[in-house]
């Protein structure tokens, strides 16, 4: 890739900028203090730009000993997306069909319930565009940030940070979105059935403290 080795360059202009404000014979602390930072960030960026291959496989390395794949993630969204798609469709069916016998009220409840699956769709398309560009350009993404962080005067140096971290979190952050999800989805208690009988007695009394009557009891 043609930007690492410009990346490595800016590095050593960076080094250079910094030895050349430290040499200076200006007895001004600040200014030596910015020359040995100019220093140090050059050698970091020398350093990631370096570790480039390094970096890469740091991600699928945590993916494999965490048990997850990009595959099953987009196995996962592509499921979530055929559910969400069916049910539109059913809705949509019901509301026709709904509408067609006069039953207006229903329409509300059936209404809201499609703008809920509609915003859910929303979301999980554009959580599918951005992952399918890490995915993809994640390469390009790392050497950017790498770029950026190597760029004098500390002018890109937040910018390329976020996307060298972005590079490596959103990696591997996205492949655990359906076991972050699945804490979340609390389990259904089964009801517990019991084949045992229970006899419970009670007395029931008016207002003035006398025992109602079986009959008006039975009545009521």
């Amino acid at each position: 890739m043609n930007v690492l080795p410009l990346a490595f360059n800016l590095a050593i202009l960076t080094y250079f900028i910094g030895v050349l404000i430290l040499a200076l014979p200006i007895p001004y602390r600040q200014l030596k203090k910015w020359g040995v930072r100019l220093m140090s960030d050059a050698i970091i960026a020398a350093v990631l730009v370096s570790a480039y291959s390094m970096i890469l496989g740091i991600g699928d390395l945590i993916l494999n000993m965490l048990g997850y794949s990009w595959t099953g993630f987009m196995a996962w969204l592509t499921e979530r997306t055929a559910i969400l798609v069916t049910a539109l469709v059913g809705l949509t069916y019901l509301t026709s069909w709904i509408k067609s016998l006069g039953y207006s009220l229903v329409l509300s409840p059936l209404g809201l319930a499609s703008t809920y699956i509609t915003l859910a769709l929303s979301a999980i398309r554009m959580m599918y565009f951005i992952a399918s560009f890490i995915w993809s350009f994640r390469g390009e993404f790392l050497a950017l940030g790498l770029l950026l962080y190597s760029l004098p005067f500390r002018v890109g140096k937040g910018v390329g940070a976020f996307f060298i971290a972005a590079s490596l979190i959103l990696y591997v952050g996205f492949p655990l979105m359906p076991a972050f999800v699945n804490v979340f989805q609390t389990a259904v208690p089964e009801p517990m059935v019991s084949n045992k009988s229970f006899t419970i007695t009670c007395s029931i009394v008016d207002v003035g403290g006398e025992p109602l009557p079986y009959p008006v009891l039975r009545i009521y």
